[in-house]
């Protein structure tokens, strides 16, 4: 009885190690090339107990768009969406909205409670090479980034 349980127990884990290694992501991305994140499941609601991690590597800017449609709790305890340009502190996001956010190298990460009721989000990634205006004398302007949080933990 002890070795079923401890094989039972075994491959629960092994069962459940296996499903979160299905769920990571690296993308290398060229200049103009488009990279799409989605919950798992998508269109549909993403399940409960979900954990995801996708990378996006590239040399030149990389502009991200989402969509979110997540469970809302106090500091985005429970589903939440982070994201970490390099350089940069990680945001975690909850509820409903869109970001739009600039950077590079970007890391986003999705993780679901085992009570939530659901949702879903996807996010349109793209590598800018940025224009070559070189102006002679003239100092580079300020760029400002841009983006909305929803709730931030």
């Amino acid at each position: 009885l002890v070795k079923v349980v401890t094989f039972g127990l075994l491959l629960s884990f092994l069962t459940l190690s296996e499903a979160q290694s299905d769920c990571n992501y690296f993308q290398n991305m060229e200049p103009g090339e488009s990279y799409y994140i989605y919950n798992p499941m998508y269109p549909n609601s993403y399940p409960r107990g979900s954990y995801c991690t996708w990378k996006a590597n590239s040399p030149y800017t990389i502009k991200l768009n989402c969509e979110v449609n997540m469970s809302t709790s106090p500091g985005c305890n429970e589903d939440q969406l982070s994201i970490q340009f390099a350089g940069q502190d990680i945001n975690s996001y909850c509820g409903t909205g869109s970001l739009e956010l600039v950077g590079s190298n970007v890391i986003v990460y999705f993780k679901s409670s085992y009570y939530t009721q659901g949702g879903k989000f996807w996010c349109h990634l793209r590598s800018e090479k940025p224009l070559d205006d070189c102006r002679c004398g003239w100092k580079n302007p300020v760029r400002m980034l841009y983006f909305v949080r929803l709730f931030v933990r």
